[in-house]
């Protein structure tokens, strides 16, 4: 809940729908917080229940794709200050969280791009002519097993 509000504004600058903020807001928390796959798995149920709009669920896609959380930042400083003399460690330490601050904001950016766009119209003439599609190979189906 308290991530819902913090990442609020975070998901309201991507272009998320004002209806849809506070969810993609707790989508967000629970990625930097957990990771990306909890955050998926949450997604899932989200669209599943119908909760989400399409362009809230497009702009979460790829606000949530990236392996920048708090867990990453163990790995990274456990990878980095094996690979490093030991002096450079704490020069490390302190990287590590500004690094997952960048990896958030670059998978932030990539969303916000998304939903500029995100096009309804373009998205219904799409699935639209993917129902065309399935029905054009049902009918070739049947004609070829005739």
């Amino acid at each position: 809940l308290i991530a819902s509000y913090i990442f609020y504004p975070f998901a309201w600058l991507m272009g998320v729908p004002p209806g849809d903020c506070l969810a993609v807001g707790s989508l967000l928390g629970t990625k930097v917080v957990v990771n990306e796959f909890a955050a998926y798995a949450q997604l899932s149920q989200m669209m599943a229940e119908g909760s989400l709009s399409d362009r809230a669920i497009t702009i979460a896609t790829y606000a949530l794709c990236g392996f920048s959380n708090i867990g990453s930042i163990g790995v990274t400083i456990g990878v980095l200050s094996s690979l490093t003399k030991p002096e450079k460690r704490k020069m490390i330490t302190k990287l590590a969280t500004s690094t997952m601050i960048a990896g958030n904001t670059a998978c932030f950016m990539t969303a916000a791009v998304a939903g500029l766009f995100y096009d309804p119209v373009i998205e219904a003439s799409v699935e639209a002519s993917d129902s065309l599609i399935e029905e054009n190979i049902g009918n070739f189906t049947n004609a070829t097993n005739v």
